[in-house]
């Protein structure tokens, strides 16, 4: 047979459009052309508005550079042009050059980079793709050059890392050679058979040609399994051999795929496989200080961090290893006798199954017959959870997926902590080391988990977590989604729950959650009634109402017995001697971390303390808008003081702890006293600020509000602002020497300060959002609208006003605001102690 010339053209006209990879709409917001320059104060957007190109400066650094970066607030750089150049001025343009290159010029015209491509081109512009490609177009035949084959240090989706086996030079190659050799061998024999089978369909020709012939054929033709029919014109067979390899064209990889296991193509030792968007990969791994072999699965970068463990119990002792599909249909690793070391332990038989590892770390065994996945990765996790992932139980089930650490950094097989839901009244989250609880959340709202310190900033908005209730199957799930794909939680060999995130700048793991900040943060430290505050010496402490069970054990520093009541409460009373006597009442304590084990109710706020007064089992309440009404029997365990965070909760008391003592008629003076010269003190500093007010807003010239470096001046104009490694606002001179800082205490690799409207300095975590300090937490003589004085009753002021030595210095004189601040809290602590008698 001869492919006729009219098919020779079709294949020869639709070939080219196989090999393009991206079709480009010129568009002026993500295009740079000849005439439209960029220059440094200016910035293209892809269509999407997922990436942003233009000029930037590194962190420390002055330099400029163009380059790629995502468009939210991480901003962080994937690609950059002239990075061997940079420019040491804001005089930079990127434009077309004459040549049809793009190009980097200084001030003064040089070139500091350029695409090179060699052949002259006269219409060419560039284009930022929704991919973070930058694609150098000529406007009449398509791409000629892609920052994806020119990478810097990121790999993105799409983009590809090869070899040239001839000249060694390492590039983003789109044809692999083996893909094309098996391709076309592949379309030759598909081809061939298809030649015989329509040469074979001789005895339908009559009916064909009818067909074909007929006005009515607008309709799909049906035909017997017995006597099949082609509906196809023998003229036109080029036109299908056309077809035929026009749609081979968009298979980008024939026989083989990088991310799949098959019952044909297994995984031995030296083997890889890795997600469509190279972020993850799957083979075979030794831990540190270890010669075991295991397979597993990993971030596809140069830190390589281990999320998943198959044979985690059963190691290889040698390179002998296989991950195969087995006859079963099982995903297995077998030794190099064939034993079986791990298996997915999918009951059912079957006889089509395949392996891939998807871009969000799952590795899932498909049924390929029907196309259902029958088992996965994330239902099977080892130490790690990724995004989607779900922790959940089931009750009724007893089924549960939870995550289980290491024994230790060399040893994945299973250590002695666990982490999961329990699918109580309340959810929450533990950790337990062995069969005893040892970190737990707390109750969840839905937004956030309340025992958690600072959970509140990963509330979920599309960006957090997500808690879901199966009522009808009496179970949980816990997830949560990221906008930033490479964080992750894992539960390490000491017990701790770790959130990561990549850092690129650094090029390495940042954490930004731990679950054991403090020894309060251990479950039951204190002991039943115990309350943990690690700002306190000694931590624990009874509640009030509540004295040590065993006072030599607490005062040696062993809690762990707890506390008892003084005094029985009113219904216990009555209970034994029918004794009429005052009602119970509650202590509130604010910023608190609840107990374990409460029962929930949807009483009012208002019935909420009614519920509990009437049962004289109720020893506390707490209301929660996204919870309800909780309460607690037996023993108070797990209580935490925070700073900040947490909840107020209501300890049930006897009323004798509560009352007033007979010592009023002692206090009156200092109380009379006390409230005279707090109207007075008020009075004056209502007069003092009004003054303020007027003589600031009606000058002409621009008052100053607030001073960093007061105490050490620069003494001439060498001074610079910026955030240092640390990630703290500094203030430093020529000789780099720090003459302020915000001192953070905690190291924050991702930050910036923002300048507010109401003329506060905020230096943030860009990637949670947090404020980690501000100027109106350390103000100098001003007082603005928002700002907080503050004073502790006993230690003095905290946040307080100085004012300046003279007009001309602003190092810090006296304390004014501060002292009437002090005394007014010190004369209130005066009328709150005499009234509380304590």
């Amino acid at each position: 047979m001869e492919l006729s010339s009219s098919g020779v053209l079709i294949v020869l006209s639709l070939l080219p459009f196989c090999f393009c990879s991206e079709f480009v709409a010129v568009d002026a917001i993500d295009t740079i052309t000849a005439s439209q320059p960029l220059r440094d104060t200016e910035t293209i957007t892809s269509s999407d508005s997922a990436f942003k190109l233009g000029f930037f400066s590194p962190v420390n650094s002055t330099n400029r550079y163009v380059g790629i970066w995502y468009n939210d607030k991480s901003e962080a750089v994937i690609w950059v042009a002239n990075r061997n150049r940079p420019l040491k001025d804001a005089s930079g343009v990127v434009t077309i050059s004459e040549d049809g290159n793009l190009v980097v010029l200084n001030g003064q015209k040089e070139v500091l980079w350029s695409s090179n491509v060699s052949n002259q081109v006269t219409n060419a512009s560039a284009q930022v793709l929704g991919s973070g490609n930058l694609v150098l177009n000529n406007n009449t035949s398509g791409s000629i050059w892609e920052s994806f084959g020119q990478p810097t240090d990121t790999l993105m989706r799409r983009m590809r890392l090869s070899t040239d086996t001839k000249t060694d030079k390492k590039d983003m190659k789109v044809v692999v050679i083996v893909s094309v050799v098996v391709g076309v061998v592949a379309i030759a024999i598909c081809t061939f058979f298809l030649w015989w089978w329509m040469a074979k369909r001789k005895e339908d020709q009559d009916y064909l040609d009818t067909l074909l012939s007929s006005p009515t054929l607008d309709h799909p033709y049906y035909w017997s399994t017995k006597k099949q029919l082609a509906v196809m014109d023998p003229r036109s067979r080029s036109i299908a051999v056309a077809l035929v390899l026009v749609l081979s064209c968009f298979h980008s990889n024939l026989g083989s795929a990088l991310d799949t296991i098959t019952s044909s193509q297994l995984i031995r030792d030296n083997e890889t496989i890795i997600s469509s968007g190279s972020a993850f990969e799957l083979g075979f791994f030794s831990p540190v200080n270890s010669s075991n072999r295991y397979v597993g699965i990993w971030f596809n970068d140069r830190s390589e961090t281990v999320i998943w463990v198959a044979n985690r119990n059963k190691p290889l002792k040698d390179a002998s290893g296989v991950l195969k599909i087995s006859e079963d249909g099982n995903l297995v690793v077998l030794n190099g006798k064939n034993e079986v070391l791990w298996s997915s332990n999918v009951s059912k038989p079957l006889t089509n199954a395949t392996a891939q590892l998807l871009d969000s770390g799952n590795l899932v065994l498909v049924d390929s017959t029907h196309g259902i996945s029958i088992w996965e990765s994330f239902q099977d996790p080892t130490h790690t959870v990724l995004s989607g992932m779900k922790l959940s139980t089931n009750k009724r089930t007893g089924q549960k997926v939870q995550l289980t650490s290491w024994k230790n950094p060399s040893d994945p097989s299973p250590g002695s902590y666990s982490h999961g839901i329990e699918s109580s009244n309340i959810p929450e989250a533990f950790t337990w080391n062995d069969s005893q609880v040892y970190w737990r959340t707390g109750p969840w709202n839905g937004e956030y988990f309340i025992g958690v310190n600072g959970m509140v900033r990963y509330t979920y908005s599309n960006d957090g977590f997500q808690l879901l209730v199966d009522t009808q199957a009496d179970a949980v799930s816990f997830t949560y989604s990221f906008l930033n794909l490479s964080m992750f939680f894992s539960l390490s060999s000491q017990g701790k729950i770790e959130g990561r995130y990549w850092n690129e700048g650094k090029k390495n793991w940042d954490v930004n959650f731990q679950s054991l900040q403090t020894e309060c943060d251990v479950y039951g430290l204190c002991g039943a009634f115990g309350n943990c505050n690690s700002k306190k010496n000694p931590i624990c402490s009874c509640l009030r109402g509540f004295e040590p069970k065993n006072i030599e054990e607490w005062n040696s520093g062993n809690w762990t017995s707890g506390c008892v009541r003084k005094r029985l409460l009113q219904c216990e009373k009555m209970n034994q001697t029918g004794d009429k006597v005052e009602n119970d009442g509650f202590l509130k304590l604010e910023t608190m971390k609840f107990p374990v084990f409460a029962a929930r109710s949807f009483a009012t706020i208002e019935k909420c303390r009614e519920l509990c007064l009437n049962n004289c089992s109720c020893i506390a309440y707490a209301y929660d808008a996204g919870i309800g009404c909780m309460t607690w029997t037996g023993s108070l365990i797990d209580l935490q003081k925070f700073s900040i965070g947490g909840a107020d909760l209501y300890i049930r008391l006897a009323h004798s702890e509560l009352e007033k003592k007979d010592n009023n008629v002692v206090v009156i003076v200092p109380v009379v006293a006390g409230t005279i010269t707090c109207a007075i003190c008020i009075f004056f500093v209502c007069k003092w600020m009004t003054k303020r007010k007027g003589i600031w807003y009606n000058k002409k010239s621009d008052p100053i509000v607030w001073v960093a470096n007061r105490n050490k001046p620069l003494s001439d104009a060498s001074g610079i602002v910026t955030i240092s490694e640390d990630g703290n606002l500094v203030v430093l001179n020529g000789q780099n020497e720090v003459l302020w800082l915000s001192n953070v205490s905690n190291s924050v690799n991702n930050v910036s300060a923002h300048l507010l409207d109401t003329g506060n300095l905020v230096l943030r975590d860009i990637t949670t959002g947090i404020s980690i300090w501000e100027s109106f937490q350390e103000p100098t003589d001003t007082f603005m609208a928002g700002m907080k004085l503050s004073s502790h009753m006993r230690t003095g002021p905290i946040v307080q006003l100085r004012s300046w030595k003279s007009p001309s210095d602003p190092s810090p004189e006296a304390s004014h605001l501060a002292s009437i601040l002090q005394i007014f809290l010190n004369l209130s602590f005066g009328m709150i102690v005499a009234h509380i008698g304590v």
